[in-house]
This record gives C-alpha cells, structure tokens and sequence, in this order.
C-alpha cells in the first residue's frame, strides 16, 4: 500500500463519518513544506475552535497530532493503522485530549495524549510522572514551576493545572527522582 492509498483511506472514514477537512500534499509553500515525495498532511477542521487535528502520512509511519501532543505509528502492519484510527476517533470523541507540560509556563518540556478520566483527576503530576521521574527535569520544574494545558476537540473541556511543586521536591529530597536524561 502506498502513502497516497493511506491517505485516500483515511479519507474515506472522514468522508463517511461528514467531518471537513483539507488535505495536503508535497510541492506546497508555507506550513507543508516540509512534505516529502508521495508524503500528505490531512487537517481535521474544528467546528468549534482553531484546534484542528493533523494526520501526516508519511513512507512509512503516520504522525497524529493534536494540541501539543503527538504520537507516532509505523504503517507497516494493520494493527498500527486501526491504532491510530482508534486514538483519531478518541480524539475527535473527546475520549482523549492533548496535555502539554510548560516549563515556567512558557517552554515546552513535553506532551501526550491522555484519557479524559486521567485528565479529570486534576493531577498534573500523576500526568507526567515519566518526566517527573527524570533528575534534571524535576529540579527544573522543582525550581520554575510547570503549567499543564490540556485541550479536547470539544473546547468546553478544556483546563490547564499547575504541577505541584512542594510534592515535586519532596520527592527529590526522598530520592525518588532517579532516571538520568
């Protein structure tokens, strides 16, 4: 199957399910420039916001992005495609949403889809504990603080979290902030 069968496919479940979108290919200036040969980005437009989402089809994986969140899937077995279809619809559900964790705020320092329960919970921390695990990462947080923006398809959804810093701390005074960068 070629990218452009990918893409096609894709197109198809968007067309029957009446979502709009826009698809583009290699040789276009500007945002999708940087497609490739027989490469295309698909744009899920939002009825109800700016947040759209972004399926690049690449020669060998697929990129779904959202937010300031992405994930990778290899399109060389089926199963990684259904993957990706199953978080598409997730995401267009508003089953999942995108959390970005914000240095101080400002700077990215990481992002992923999470389920909306998770989300829920309120607890930024619990959210992205692979990172808080990280040494060097939980002093910086530890010492600039961090925001979590999470955004859902369904904008009414949407929240932002602080991280905890003092639980932060107490962890790397505890010694449980051991993984190395």
């Amino acid at each position: 199957m070629t990218c452009l069968d990918n893409i096609k496919r894709i197109q198809g479940y968007l067309d029957n399910h009446g979502l709009k979108y826009e698809t583009h290919l290699e040789g276009e200036e500007g945002e999708f420039d940087y497609l490739g040969e027989e490469e295309g980005c698909i744009v899920i437009i939002n009825p109800g916001n700016d947040q759209c989402i972004y399926i690049d089809v690449s020669y060998d994986n697929y990129t779904l992005t959202f937010g300031g969140a992405h994930a990778h899937y290899d399109w060389d077995e089926e199963k990684n495609y259904e993957n990706m279809m199953e978080d598409l619809i997730s995401l267009l559900e508003s089953k999942l949403g995108a959390a970005t964790l914000l240095l101080g705020g400002k700077e990215w320092y990481g992002a992923g889809f999470h389920s909306k329960e998770d989300i829920s919970k309120g607890n930024a921390n619990e959210l992205f504990w692979d990172v808080l695990e990280i040494k060097e990462f939980a002093r910086e947080i530890a010492d600039k603080g961090g925001v979590v923006e999470c955004c859902f398809w369904d904008a009414s959804l949407d929240r932002t979290m602080q991280i905890d810093t003092e639980l932060v701390k107490a962890d790397l005074s505890a010694g449980k902030c051991t993984r190395e960068h």
